[in-house]
């Protein structure tokens, strides 16, 4: 597992030392988006209120598995995957937004 870390941590290194300040702009405002799902949810939304009778059950069903996901799996998941955030032990590593410690 060692080995894989390794090509873990140079790849977010070098993803995270490629920047433009434009579109550091542009992302820090979507990285917002991704937060409890939100991007998903007004998608969702959206779905229902515009949609025909059978996208609206698509949206709702859609809206379950995001639940289930967030609320139920990932926790989970997050338990048996110990893998810290890149910024906890990478001193190099910039943050757009808040560091979120999941």
């Amino acid at each position: 597992m060692g080995g894989m870390l390794q090509i873990d941590q140079t790849a977010t290194l070098w993803i995270n030392q490629h920047h433009h300040p434009v579109l550091d702009v542009l992302f820090a405002g979507v990285s917002y988006l991704g937060d409890y799902g939100a991007a998903w949810v007004l998608a969702a939304i959206a779905m229902i209120i515009f949609g025909s009778r059978r996208t609206r059950l698509l949206a709702v069903i859609f809206l379950g598995g995001l639940l289930l996901t967030e609320l139920v799996l990932m926790p989970a998941i997050r338990e048996l995957w110990d893998r810290p955030r890149p910024f906890t032990y990478m001193a190099a590593i910039r943050t757009l937004g808040p560091r979120h410690p999941y």
